[in-house]
Parts: C-alpha cells; structure tokens; sequence
C-alpha cells in the first residue's frame, strides 16, 4: 500500500496507530489486522482521492475553492504534486473544519497552476549506455 493510502486508513479508523517516543508512527501487526488490510486491498472500494472523492462543504465551494483532488483532475497531475505545491507556498490552501483542504480557485490561479505543470520536469527512467572511443 502506498504511504498516503497508510496515513489516511489511520485518519479515518481502519488502522490503529501509536506515536514512539521518537516521533514515528508504529501499528500493532497481528494476524487480524494483515487480514483486514489484504481484505482492503482486494476490495478498495472508494478511496480518499481522485474524481469521485467526498465533495467540499457547500459554504466552501459556494466561494469557488475546491478540494485537492479536483484540482490534481483539473490540471492532469498527481494529489502529490498539488500538495507540495501548497506546502512550498505556491498554491494558496487552508483547512477546513471537517479537516478537509480547500484551495480558492479562479481563472488566474488554474493558469499559473497550469503554466507550473508544464515546466514541471519529467522525468524519464531509461538508463543510456556510454562507451568509451
């Protein structure tokens, strides 16, 4: 499982998690709890990211913000990439109530948004032989 998919079955109650004195996070293992994770994994149902997600709050959208993940949609990137847009301080975000993250959006900002995608490097996994002349 992906680390966010982790993070967020802790958020939401379906794992148990305890903070060590070092500040991580550790997850007691049994038998029952791999069982209900593999359970999950072959049954995924609905998860917290992608269209279809859980909607804003009407008093949010009714301002033109949206979630994260209908801006990932909205500029054909990752949730990762809008998150770390938002905590390098190049996209506007605040949390809501419920815990959610509403960016305010316009026009001007899904075009800087938009322009910030496309420099956005891609990086490709090839490998190039060198050999020496």
């Amino acid at each position: 499982m992906p680390d966010d998919v982790v993070y967020y079955r802790i958020r939401i109650g379906q794992l148990t998690a305890r903070r060590t004195p070092s500040g991580c996070l550790s997850l007691p293992w049994n038998p029952q709890a791999e069982a209900a994770c593999r359970t999950r994994i072959a049954h995924p149902g609905s998860g917290p990211t992608g269209p279809g997600s859980r909607p804003l709050p009407h008093a949010a959208t009714a301002h033109g913000d949206i979630s994260v993940q209908q801006a990932a949609t909205r500029l054909g990137i990752p949730t990762a990439q809008v998150y770390y847009w938002i905590r390098r301080g190049y996209l506007t975000a605040y949390r809501l109530n419920a815990g959610r993250v509403a960016i305010p959006w316009n026009d001007q900002v899904e075009t800087a948004c938009l322009h910030r995608a496309a420099r956005t490097v891609k990086v490709n996994s090839t490998t190039q032989t060198i050999t020496a002349r």
